[in-house]
């Protein structure tokens, strides 16, 4: 079978699409990043506002969940940083969308990223974290509990 080199950027929807067909076909290939940054695509709170009410981009908070309960954004599903390997399934439904990940100030959100774009998921970062979410006054729920159910 004919190895297959993939040169592409992480934020391209056609790389990604690439990369997820590839993936479903049983296809092996190199990945090569020709990224001149290789940390997320970061964005401000207000767009990811507006990411999130034109149903293009899923939340996801990848902190604790005591933390989580304590505070987090409408809508965000909680997969801590250290579970995302073993529970990135949970958002399989989210998959054509940007997954925008949170942590308390930027910390693990990197980590995380790497795993999800290594699935396939478009992911940026939300600048700052939840601490800008909060300096910026924006809204906050408690104790809600927001991961998809398992069936």
């Amino acid at each position: 079978m004919p190895q297959v080199v993939l040169y592409g950027t992480r934020f391209c929807p056609y790389c990604t699409a690439a990369r997820h067909l590839l993936s479903t076909r049983d296809v092996s290939f190199d990945d090569i990043s020709v990224d001149s940054d290789m940390d997320l695509r970061r964005e401000t709170c207000s767009q990811l506002v507006s990411l999130m009410n034109a149903d293009q981009a899923v939340l996801v908070d990848v902190r604790a969940n005591a933390d989580y309960q304590a505070g987090h954004v409408h809508g965000a599903i909680n997969i801590p940083h250290t579970k995302i390997a073993t529970r990135i399934s949970e958002i399989e439904k989210h998959r054509e969308k940007i997954i925008v990940l949170t942590d308390q100030m930027g910390q693990h959100a990197g980590g995380a990223g790497k795993e999800m774009t290594k699935q396939g998921y478009t992911v940026r970062r939300l600048s700052g974290g939840m601490s800008e979410w909060q300096q910026q006054n924006m809204p906050v729920v408690q104790g809600k509990k927001a991961s998809p159910k398992k069936s």
